[in-house]
C-alpha cells in the first residue's frame, strides 16, 4: 500500500523545483564558461504526437525543460521525467550542436534497481546516439538483468529526446 501511495504522489509531481535547481547547478559545473538560455519549452500537440509515435514513449507533460547552450560546447540540454514500470526517472541529457548525446545524467530514480540503472558505464552507451540511431535495447544498447523496464524506458526516452532535439536544429 505504501508503495502505491508513494508512486501516486510522485506521479502527480514529476519534476520539483529542486530537480530544476540541481540541473542548473550541474550544467554550470560541467560547462562553467558556457552561455545558457533556459526555457520551459511547450510541445505542440502535433509534434508531441509524432515524437511519441516514433519513439514508442509518451511525454509526461506538454513541456520539457530546455537549455540552449552557446560557447565552446554548443548544443542543448533537456530535463525531463521518464516513467518506468513502477518508478519515475528524472534525467538530464546533453546534446551537441549536431544532435548527438554527449551526456546522460540521472538526477533521480526511485526504482529498486537504482545501482544498475545509474551506473556510468551503462549510461555511456547513449553517448554519440542521435535521432538517426537505432536505439534498440538488446541491439545497440545492452539490457540490464532485472531492470528491463527501466532500461527500456530510458532507451526509448533517449530516442524521444533525440527526435525532439532534431526539431531545434
Amino acid at each position: 500500500m505504501k508503495r502505491i501511495l508513494l508512486f501516486l504522489l510522485s506521479a502527480a509531481l514529476p519534476l520539483s523545483a529542486n530537480d530544476l535547481a540541481e540541473a542548473e547547478t550541474f550544467l554550470h559545473k560541467i560547462l562553467p564558461n558556457a552561455e545558457m538560455r533556459y526555457e520551459r519549452h511547450h510541445l505542440a500537440d502535433s509534434l508531441k504526437n509524432e515524437i511519441e509515435t516514433r519513439s514508442g514513449q509518451r511525454f509526461q507533460k506538454d513541456f520539457v525543460h530546455l537549455w540552449q547552450i552557446q560557447g565552446e560546447k554548443s548544443g542543448y540540454a533537456l530535463l525531463d521525467v521518464v516513467r518506468s514500470k513502477s518508478a519515475l526517472i528524472t534525467a538530464l541529457v546533453l546534446f551537441d550542436a549536431q544532435g548527438e548525446v554527449t551526456l546522460l545524467e540521472l538526477l533521480e530514480y526511485s526504482g529498486e534497481h537504482r545501482r544498475a540503472v545509474t551506473r556510468k558505464a551503462w549510461l555511456r552507451q547513449f553517448i554519440g546516439k542521435n535521432s538517426r540511431s537505432t536505439l534498440k535495447l538488446g541491439d545497440d544498447i545492452d539490457g540490464i538483468s532485472g531492470a528491463t523496464y527501466s532500461a527500456e524506458a530510458l532507451t526509448r526516452a533517449v530516442r524521444r529526446w533525440s527526435l525532439l532535439v532534431e526539431t531545434f536544429r
